[in-house]
């Protein structure tokens, strides 16, 4: 456990840091180094930490970090600034990479922006990196789990081999569970027509088969969750523990999370017929509440990050598509100073609490096409 202690250690001091990084170069000092630290590289060597490392592509570019270990190069790293949004950049770190393979031969790429690291790969086609990263890794919410993926990247375990298969690996069981997710929640034309042909003789209409499509969306929800409610029957110690109130839920609250809870309540107070159905959990030492309705952990609401007085988030999800999923990502964590900034997001909120009071998959379709086209595309 003494790696997962440095990285929560480090999440700390980055919570403390980051609101005072003015600039690129303090972001660089101040968040990122320490981080490569943490994984194990002297940062003070400039054989393990390779700053502005010449980059051929217009004749001056420069790389901000080449990352090496035992006399080799590991990854090549693209830092910016903390308050980047890193989407606009992978283009810059796809042109240093290819750049990159022939002088380095590093099949590693990082962009940063000190808070969120994306990790690139060549595990699609060998020497050009694949469009999206193969691991994400928030270091403001650390997990067990991501902290385990980390240990890979580490100068002690570092084998670019078994990294780019384990890329390979994560895109295509990636790219899966979004491929079977979206056929069990909006199935496809291709796949209505596969299960329609093995049940149904003769010729398929669109009328038959636009019926067909909605019998079968439902039949998949029931089965899902019938093989849930059956494998929580086998496993009676989970299911108390789960249907146990959260020893922590609403009680000895620290001030900022009733303060948080208290405005909470009051946006949710004309969608809900009683706003104490929500209940703040504690995660993470108490660093992290997941704020939930009716204390159901597939029914969070949000949640709150008070790491320090300096910087709080809170992270607000969709719960789309409409699977009792509580879907995260960084673009939907917003610094708040105060808990009256959480009413910047009101409407985010009470958007999200009306789709879980809705009971009937087809009326949540329904509801995002006419209110929120935009979740369509995500």
């Amino acid at each position: 456990m003494e790696f997962n202690n440095i990285i929560y250690t480090l999440s700390e001091k980055v919570a403390k840091r980051h609101g005072h990084c003015q600039s690129e170069e303090a972001t660089k000092t101040s968040l990122i180094l320490p981080f490569f630290s943490a994984l194990g590289y002297d940062t003070s060597d400039p054989l393990e930490v390779v700053p502005e490392a010449t980059c051929a592509i217009k004749g001056f570019d420069r790389i901000d970090f080449i990352i090496a270990s035992n006399g080799k190069y590991r990854m090549l790293v693209e830092c910016k600034h903390w308050q980047e949004n890193l989407d606009k950049h992978v283009k810059q770190l796809e042109q240093y990479y290819q750049a990159g393979l022939k002088p380095y031969g590093t099949r590693v790429g990082v962009l940063t922006n000190g808070i969120e690291y994306r990790f690139f790969a060549d595990s699609e086609k060998s020497n050009m990196m694949d469009d999206e990263p193969f691991f994400v890794f928030d270091i403001s919410h650390p997990t067990d789990e991501a902290i385990e993926c980390l240990k890979m990247f580490h100068k002690d375990n570092f084998n670019v081999c078994s990294i780019v298969d384990a890329a390979g690996r994560m895109r295509r069981k990636n790219a899966l569970h979004s491929l079977v997710e979206r056929e069990l929640l909006t199935p496809s034309d291709d796949f209505v027509l596969y299960f329609y042909r093995r049940i149904h003789s003769g010729k398929a209409s669109t009328a038959k088969l636009t019926a067909f499509a909605s019998e079968l969306r439902d039949e998949l929800h029931d089965f899902i969750s019938s093989r849930i409610a059956r494998a929580m029957e086998h496993t009676p110690a989970i299911v108390e523990h789960i249907n146990q109130p959260a020893k922590e839920a609403n009680t000895a609250l620290p001030d900022n999370i009733s303060e948080s809870m208290a405005v909470i309540r009051d946006i949710l107070s004309g969608t809900l017929d009683n706003a104490d159905r929500l209940t703040a959990i504690s995660c993470e030492g108490g660093y992290y509440y997941s704020i939930r309705l009716d204390n159901d952990k597939l029914r969070k609401v949000c949640g709150l990050y008070f790491r320090t007085t300096i910087q709080s988030f809170i992270l607000i999800g969709r719960y789309w598509p409409p699977s009792r999923k509580f879907y995260t990502s960084v673009k939907y964590k917003h610094v708040i100073e105060s808990a009256s900034d959480i009413r910047t997001y009101s409407q985010e909120l009470i958007d999200v609490v009306t789709l879980m009071l809705m009971k009937s998959h087809d009326e949540r379709i329904a509801w995002v096409n006419e209110h929120h086209q935009d979740w369509l595309a995500e």
